[in-house]
Parts: structure tokens; sequence; C-alpha cells
């Protein structure tokens, strides 16, 4: 690849896209495609491993959790009304392994909060249950109860969208002075399609769902000798429970 990169006349490599299949039953499959033939270079099935949850199953919990009558118990329980469901909102998360359930199902845990208004912070009335949800069976399977029950916070909502604001005689700051930001000859890079050239560098831009921004063939002009840095850079080691 770099040395296509630096020679287009080079021999193109080979474009090969690395598949994870999710199956019924929870197989998973791990292969490569060619996509110049097409053809399959690689396929196997995993075992004990599951991969990265799909935004499809993330937002299918929160209507299964709403519907489903152990959830609804607990919301009773908790002090919530039955009419008052579509006021519950979850937050799911992979358990990954889970030494009831083994490695071979796809779980969730459905962090579960209630929300008087659309307009309220749903991090403030969390609830003190936790349903257990199957991506396969697409169904709570277990509910995590504590030993000792907290009830429903019954506080004030406290919330920071300007209504709220307003509403509780703060407003807006006006000790503040002005801050103008210009730039009358424009911006200091060029964008080219996805490339972008700022300050004698060069690089590609992209994304994906796993890293966020990737950059890809870093360049640095030095005085007309343009020198490969990186072929790419990304960070995958954030996370914010």
């Amino acid at each position: 690849m770099t040395a296509w990169l630096e020679d287009n006349n080079a021999p193109r490599p080979a474009r090969v896209a690395d598949v994870v299949v999710i199956a019924p039953g929870g197989k998973v499959y791990d292969g490569l495609i060619d996509l110049g033939g097409p053809k399959i270079l690689k396929w196997e099935q995993v075992e004990g491993a599951q991969p990265i949850i799909t935004m499809e199953e993330l937002q299918a919990v929160e209507h299964v959790c709403r519907t489903d009558p152990r959830v609804i118990e607990q919301c009773v329980i908790s002090g919530i009304p039955p009419e008052d469901m579509h006021k519950v909102y979850c937050d799911p998360w992979t358990i990954g392994y889970d030494e009831r359930h083994g490695s071979l199902v796809r779980l969730q845990q459905a962090l579960m909060y209630y929300r008087p208004d659309v307009d309220d912070c749903q991090y403030q009335y969390p609830l003190d249950f936790c349903p257990i949800y199957d991506s396969n069976k697409g169904e709570v399977i277990g509910i995590d109860i504590p030993k000792v029950r907290r009830p429903l916070s019954r506080a004030p909502a406290l919330n920071y969208h300007p209504a709220a604001i307003q509403n509780g005689g703060r407003g807006y700051r006006t000790d503040l002075k002005p801050i103008n930001i210009t730039q009358p000859d424009g911006v200091s890079f060029r964008l080219e399609g996805r490339e972008i050239e700022w300050q004698n560098w060069k690089f590609h831009i992209g994304f994906n769902y796993r890293e966020g921004i990737v950059l890809n063939n870093i360049r640095f002009n030095d005085k007309g000798n343009v020198r490969p840095i990186f072929y790419r850079l990304s960070l995958a080691e954030m996370v914010v429970p």
C-alpha cells in the first residue's frame, strides 16, 4: 500500500474486507473477502466470542423493557404507575461474559431511568433494578434486583436547558465581555475531498464506529521533500463509563 501511495504506477494492492457475521443461535463467523473478485479468502466460525453490539440491538432494548410485565412490576414497586411506562428510559450496555449465562449469548444490561418530562435529564432519576436482555431471543431473560430497594427520587427536576434557567430566575450571565473571532482571509487549511493540507502537513481523514477519527497517509513537506510519517493513526483507548 505504501509503495502504491508513493507511486500510482506501482501494482495496486488488493482491497480486502474484514467481515463479521452474526447468525441465529448466537453463532459468529469471521471472514476476509477479496472485493476485486469478489471471492471469499477466509471463512471460519468463531467460538466463545461475540462481536460488538449493533445499533439495531441497542434500540430494541428500551421498547422491550417498557412492555415486559416483570419490568413493569419492578417500576410499580419503585413508585411508577403502569400508565407512566412511556416515561421510563434505559441505557443498554453490553455485559460481556457473565458466568450465569456463558459467552455464547449476546447479552445487554438495561440501566433504567425515569424521566417525568421529555425536557428533564433522565439521569437524575435512576431506578435500582437492571433487566438482562438477550439479543438473540429479543427478550428480557432476567432482572437483577438489589437486596435493599431504593425508592424513586421525588426531588424537583434540575435541568440546564434555557427554559429551566429562565424559570429558575437565573437567566443568562450579563458580566461577559464580547468575544470576536474573525478570519478575513479565510481558513489556513485546504480540503479536497477527504484530504486535508495544513502547515506543510497532508493527510486523509476518515471515521469509523469503533475508533472515531482515523488519519491516513500522513505526510510532511520538508522544504520540498515530501516525507511519509504515518500510514495510519487512530485512538481507540477512551471509555466513558
